[in-house]
């Protein structure tokens, strides 16, 4: 059985209407326990007190610094962000005498300097708004702090809770650049097995009930878990309510930290309908932001949701910035990780974007320019899907994804094709050189070469396999396709070079 993990509940008073304090997860700190504030950066907010002749402040004075305004053209009106009109937008190297307080961080003079780790005050003020409207944490004791996208947020994370040699579970499929961030902080991985709506919570409660048992009484039980509930990665999977709320109940059950990595929640669409049938083609249909699944940190009533936020997919992935909204009580670790590593997002983007988000669009154009992002790749998922309806039929499996960038294929390879080649592959480990050659290519790899003679180009399963071996898996029928860069016209001829590589392997015939 799981060993039982105490869990700290805050001695305090609520009324009803009034959310609680999170639970007190200090038990579950990892390494970040050795971290602490460096000692100048505990007097930078006494350096501009009213008044203050500030000889202490190692920092360039503003009047040396290159750039003197910024300037930017972005889309303006409800049309597609391709093509709708442009409006300008400027940031100004001092602030104007009217700026308030917070605006007036989004100055040159100020967003180019050295800062607080949270990010200027501005940028944090519209993402945390934005949290508050969108996902409305029910505990009081929350907050956000930004991130140069969502791989340092989960670096961040994971030095939180992790230490080395514990294991972080994750989907049997997954975003492989989260196996090599827990691999380089000597952190294990527990895959758990899902389906076509993401992890399955009883699988889930079977490896942590069963963890002392199959790995013995070293290995530490599990605190942490990584998911990406919406459109995931690789396998397009969205998370439907009553699976988050069956998921966030293991997490209680069994003590863990959930770490939410969503850079694809805003790309929810409208149902697919076949082309016959449509009558959603329009961005009125899609869900905007009023519409949108709830998060697992909406959910969260213990304060045990670690969310990763990025403008990555939905502005631009260039701009490397993004936020981690979570309980006070692990903010400041994150903020003293962000002190010897990263210091801040870039002043220049926390600029742009802040000022874009808050002057130009504001909440309400936010929205508007989500929506229509939302349709733009509903439309392409759509395009997408027809074709793989058209010439794949047949030939691989696949779920039609309700949110995201990628469809997740199966080839239905023979099964006398696939009986040389196990899944997971014995290891070859010890192997003579003679035994290596006389062992048959895995078949994956045999289809990738196919691919790159055919010039069509998909990524074999086993790249996301959940485990940092991810050779085991080299035998595992998966593809994952994704219609978020490819011209549309090019989906087609895309594809049919897709089935043809398919039929050299005998896809569909039994």
């Amino acid at each position: 059985m799981a060993e039982t993990v105490e869990v700290k509940r805050p001695k305090t008073t609520v009324t009803p209407d009034e959310p609680r304090k999170a639970l007190d997860f200090s038990n579950l700190l990892g390494d970040a326990k050795r971290r602490t504030q460096t000692p100048i950066k505990s007097l930078y907010n006494l350096f501009f007190l009213p008044g203050m002749l500030n000889l202490s402040a190692g920092l360039p004075h503003p009047s040396t610094f290159a750039f003197r305004s910024l300037s930017a053209s972005v889309p303006d009106g409800p049309s597609s962000p391709s093509s709708r009109p442009l409006t300008s937008m400027s940031i100004p190297f001092l602030p104007s005498a009217d700026s308030d307080a917070i605006n007036k961080t989004i100055a040159l003079t100020h967003s180019l300097q050295y800062g607080t780790t949270r990010g200027i005050p501005a940028y944090q003020a519209f993402v945390r708004q934005h949290t508050q409207e969108i996902h409305a944490p029910p505990y009081a004791d929350w907050d956000v702090i930004g991130t140069v996208g969502n791989t340092d947020a989960l670096s961040k994370a994971i030095g939180l809770i992790g230490s080395p040699g514990d294991t972080m579970l994750v989907d049997e499929w997954t975003y492989p650049a989260a196996v090599d961030t827990a691999q380089s902080h000597d952190v294990r991985l527990g895959p758990v097995s899902m389906d076509e709506q993401g992890m399955l919570p009883d699988a889930l409660d079977q490896v942590l009930t069963n963890w002392t048992s199959t790995y013995g009484p070293d290995r530490p039980v599990p605190k942490m878990i990584y998911l990406v509930p919406t459109g995931q990665n690789p396998t397009g999977a969205t998370m439907p309510l009553e699976r988050r709320r069956a998921i966030y109940a293991q997490a209680q059950k069994h003590n863990l930290i959930i770490f939410e990595d969503d850079p694809y929640y805003y790309l929810q669409y409208a149902d697919y309908q076949s082309p016959e049938t449509r009558d959603n083609d329009h961005p009125d249909a899609q869900p905007g932001l009023s519409g949108l699944l709830p998060s697992f940190l909406s959910l969260d009533v213990d304060g045990r949701v670690i969310r990763m936020d990025s403008f990555s997919k939905i502005l631009a992935p260039g701009s490397r910035t993004g936020w981690i909204t979570a309980s006070k009580q692990f903010l400041p670790y994150i903020e003293f990780h962000n002190e010897t590593t990263v210091q801040q997002p870039s002043g220049l983007s926390q600029a742009l974007l802040t000022e874009l988000l808050t002057n130009v669009w504001s909440h309400k154009g936010w929205s508007d320019y989500l929506k229509q992002l939302q349709f733009d790749y509903f439309r392409r998922r759509n395009l997408f899907v027809d074709l793989v309806h058209r010439y794949l039929d047949g030939l691989a499996d696949y779920v039609v994804p309700e949110a995201g960038m990628f469809v997740w294929l199966r080839p239905r390879f023979p099964q006398a094709l696939l009986a040389p080649y196990p899944d997971p592959a014995p290891s070859s480990k010890g192997q003579s050189e003679a035994e290596a050659a006389a062992s048959p290519k895995p078949i994956m790899p045999q289809v990738l070469d196919a691919m790159v003679e055919a010039r069509v180009m998909l990524i074999p399963g086993y790249f996301f396999a959940g485990q940092i071996d991810r050779t085991e898996r080299v035998n595992a029928p998966y593809l994952r396709a994704a219609f978020s860069f490819t011209k549309p016209e090019e989906f087609e001829p895309a594809l049919q070079r897709l089935a043809g590589v398919l039929r050299q392997f005998d896809c569909g015939i039994e």
